[in-house]
């Protein structure tokens, strides 16, 4: 009877204890221990680009964070092309507004990429050019040989004790280049860059990685997408306007390419 009177006894405080203590358990677990989660809500389409910062790619969306906050500290890109198997990585490298500019207006304002603290009660608007940094590298040897090339070939020329800033200047500068185009050293130049675009019609596979600090985790999503034939050649086209802005003869913009999500 005693032990009975001890066991119910007890037995209500220890009841007690742990509703009292549960809600505290709670918070911990969901503080301390439950694992985060980040979702990734694509917006639009890619952006794919070869230009003078070599191969680009360009993602918009959200970032959502899961039961805790988390702290990004890099997202890059894993390219894989379906039609031979070759492997290309991309870095972040150029955080763009995500406003929308209208009427005309081109002016885009862009930061270098930064951490980003993800909390869960605030999802993060994304719009960020990834790029190929390992091409850029290769590129900058025949980047570099072409404008030297160039300078040498203008001054000798168009020595600038003759110039005078005047339009006629702007005439004779656009001979001379055009002079400069059927030299070996630009056809040698335009044989490296193109050499070194590697977009073609195929079916790709592309991997966002995100890594956070403090837990030090990574999170990835995939998508695919298709480029055609025709879309290739026009980044193709990039190419010339690459040699143009090598030499500071720039005459048109850029193409890019915009395939959906698969």
């Amino acid at each position: 009877m005693v032990e009975q009177t001890i066991i119910e006894k007890f037995g209500a405080l220890t009841i007690a204890v742990i509703a009292l203590i549960q809600p505290w358990l709670v918070a911990i677990w969901k503080k301390y221990f439950r694992p985060g989660r980040i979702d990734f809500f694509k917006t639009g389409k890619l952006e794919i680009g070869f230009s003078n910062f070599a191969s680009t790619i360009g993602i918009s969306g959200t970032l959502k964070g899961t039961n805790k906050d988390l702290y990004i500290s890099n997202i890059c890109l894993n390219l894989i092309k379906k039609k031979d198997l070759s492997q290309h990585k991309f870095e972040w490298s150029v955080f763009r507004d995500t406003k929308l500019k209208l009427y005309g207006n081109k002016d885009t304002e862009v930061e270098l990429p930064y951490g980003i603290m993800l909390s869960t009660n605030s999802p993060q608007r994304i719009n960020i050019q990834f790029h190929d940094l390992a091409q850029q590298e290769m590129l900058s040897i025949p980047h570099n040989e072409l404008r030297t090339h160039w300078n040498d070939f203008f001054e000798k020329h168009f020595p600038i004790q003759e110039r005078t800033g005047s339009q006629e200047d702007n005439m004779r500068i656009f001979a001379i280049y055009q002079e400069f185009m059927n030299t070996n050293e630009q056809t040698n130049a335009y044989a490296k860059f193109n050499r070194e675009l590697y977009w073609e019609e195929s079916d790709y596979e592309l991997e966002m990685v995100i890594e956070t600090s403090n837990p030090i985790k990574q999170f990835k999503n995939s998508f695919k997408f298709h480029i055609t034939e025709a879309e290739c050649e026009s980044l193709r086209l990039n190419v010339i306007t690459l040699i143009d802005s090598v030499c500071n003869q720039q005459r048109f913009d850029w193409n890019f390419v915009f395939p959906n999500y698969k």
